[in-house]
């Protein structure tokens, strides 16, 4: 039975390459995740602004400007 080294050197480079690219795209994914999440939501809040409602005693809903 002959065993190629080459092969399986190969084989060895592939997979480690493989790791690598593995962890650089999760790398990659948090980068851009901490940098684009933030960006979302302050164009979201500046683009589409929300009128807060908070429920008060009994049934009556105010802004938020009155007591709670």
């Amino acid at each position: 039975m002959n065993i190629d080294t080459s092969r399986i050197a190969a084989s060895v480079s592939q997979i480690k390459w493989a790791l690598d690219m593995d962890f650089l795209k999760a790398v990659v994914l948090v980068v851009l995740t901490h940098i684009v999440a933030p960006l979302a939501v302050r164009y979201i809040e500046t683009n589409f602004p929300q009128q807060c409602v908070y429920e008060t005693r009994g049934d009556r809903e105010e802004n938020g400007n009155g007591r709670r």
